[in-house]
């Protein structure tokens, strides 16, 4: 059995650091290939679109392999923090698989869908072809900002309550990953109406997802190894 729990921290280490690495990889890639295709004006995004659909791609699936990346990490979490709070763990990875799905959806639109609208409105420009693409790239925007990260933020909030709850993490680690979570709903709710803060929540996710899981990554899973391998 030690042997067998030996492993699982193993993969669940080099998981997490995989995931740690593609989730920076994917903030740098944004940084580097999405920022004129998300900001500005719906015509100069357009061309930008346009001209750079292979970097747009590679960005993009990027934040396809992160994310999925961060839906393996919290598996293995689930099953590191034992039986005890398995039902309500479930519900939280729940949660976030249904944010992560959205989130790969709305990516995979963006590959496809919104260069091909942004190609053919260079081509034979037309209002109705504008507000076609305005219409697709605000519900990408919805999604993304409003509905995925706020899966995320609550998923993750009920995961560190179940941490604090089963102490396999400190109170001052739990209290500064509240504090992480709840600041990310906050920003995301406050966006609707402050809209300087769009590109700031875009990728928070990521961006808190890195201490998040270095913070659970010191957590003490006695507990949690004594509840599954009993």
């Amino acid at each position: 059995m030690k042997r067998g729990n030996g492993n699982s921290s193993a993969i669940y280490v080099g998981l997490t650091l995989c995931s740690i690495t593609l989730n920076l990889v994917t903030v740098i890639l944004s940084l580097s290939f999405l920022t004129e295709a998300l900001f500005g004006s719906d015509l100069e995004r357009m061309i930008y679109i346009s001209h750079h659909q292979s970097q747009i791609v590679i960005a993009w699936s990027a934040w396809i392999v992160a994310t999925l990346a961060m839906v393996l990490v919290l598996i293995m979490l689930t099953h590191k923090l034992g039986r005890q709070f398995r039902a309500i763990l479930q519900l939280a990875l729940l949660i976030w698989v249904i944010g992560a799905s959205a989130g790969v959806l709305t990516h995979l639109i963006q590959m496809t869908i919104i260069p091909g609208v942004a190609a053919l409105f260079l081509q034979m420009p037309s209002v109705a072809l504008a507000h076609y693409f305005s219409s697709w790239d605000q519900l990408m925007q919805e999604m993304m900002t409003l509905f995925s990260n706020t899966a995320y933020a609550i998923s993750a909030l009920i995961f560190t309550t179940v941490m604090l709850r089963s102490r396999f993490l400190s109170e001052k680690a739990s209290y500064t990953a509240v504090c992480l979570w709840a600041l990310l709903l906050f920003a995301v709710v406050t966006s609707q109406w402050v809209e300087f803060l769009m590109p700031f929540v875009l990728g928070s996710s990521f961006i808190l997802f890195i201490p998040w899981v270095l913070l659970v990554s010191g957590g003490d899973d006695s507990q949690g190894r004594e509840s599954i391998y009993s």
